[in-house]
């Protein structure tokens, strides 16, 4: 039970590879756990290994067997949330599942942070920051925080003089996290999620230069901007060409009017 806890909190702590290794150690001590710890450590466990479908089984039955346990739906919130299983209604559901967390354990941080992000997308104002000034409260993350009040901040009053420069100086995640809640969920608020990545763009030369191109360009066929798509592929200096071009073909699938492109990177890729 001791490593059941301690995963938890490392799953929570972004340490994903310290949760496994006490997943691990709990399932192995699996005869010694009453049946509904036994299916909520499982289901954790795909969620680590990002087995979606297994996970929502194994805490669905936990959650039979004890359907008022905060754990286990919350732990099925992160797998709608974060693994995208392919059910109908998804987001309806993580942000169902949240506010359930919510109503029973007030102030708690993670259901708090995913909460804030579905209901500022939304454009949501009031609740947003609502939901922030809780986070501010009880959260010890500061990238969480900032990235947060970023977040509400743009959806209030729009992306124009907001401090995206300064966030990104201080630590480039706060706008890395900033630009991907932006983005999810069917790019609700393309003004925001955009001015985002273009902060990333100037300021990422990391190794996640690739995922802010791919985050940005995202951005651009949502909004059917063809020609700047095709030139920040064409410009982009920091990333290999042969890590952009297959950007390409996936605009091409999704539909994207740039068949030739596609082609062209295609044949180069191929050579």
């Amino acid at each position: 039970m001791a490593a059941l806890r301690g995963a938890q909190a490392a799953g929570w702590e972004l340490q994903y590879e310290r949760a496994t290794q006490l997943i691990r150690i709990a399932l192995a001590g699996r005869t010694s756990m009453p049946e509904r710890y036994v299916h909520f450590a499982a289901g954790m466990l795909a969620y680590l290994d990002g087995r979606a479908d297994s996970a929502v089984a194994r805490l669905r039955l936990a959650l039979r067997l004890d359907s008022t346990w905060t754990d286990a739906r919350m732990q099925l919130g992160e797998v709608y949330f974060h693994l995208l299983p392919q059910v109908e209604g998804l987001d309806s559901l993580a942000e169902a599942t949240f506010a359930w967390v919510l109503e029973r354990e007030p102030g708690f941080a993670p259901a708090t942070s995913h909460l804030l992000e579905f209901v500022a997308r939304r454009g949501d104002v009031r609740r947003a920051k609502a939901l922030l000034r809780t986070l501010e409260a009880v959260s010890a993350d500061t990238v969480e925080r900032e990235m947060a009040a970023l977040v509400v901040a743009c959806i209030e009053r729009g992306p124009q003089d907001l401090p995206w420069e300064d966030a990104a100086r201080r630590n480039i995640r706060i706008v890395q996290e900033a630009a991907r809640a932006l983005t999810v969920g069917g790019l609700r608020q393309p003004a925001c999620a955009r001015a985002a990545w273009q902060v990333l763009l100037a300021h990422d030369t990391t190794n996640s230069r690739w995922a802010t191109l791919a985050g940005m360009q995202s951005v651009l066929v949502a909004l059917g901007r063809t020609d700047e798509l095709v030139a920040l592929l064409r410009s982009d200096t920091v990333v290999r060409a042969d890590l952009r071009q297959p950007l390409l073909l996936l605009d091409a699938f999704s539909g994207a009017p740039v068949e030739a492109q596609a082609d062209q990177a295609a044949l180069t890729l191929r050579a």
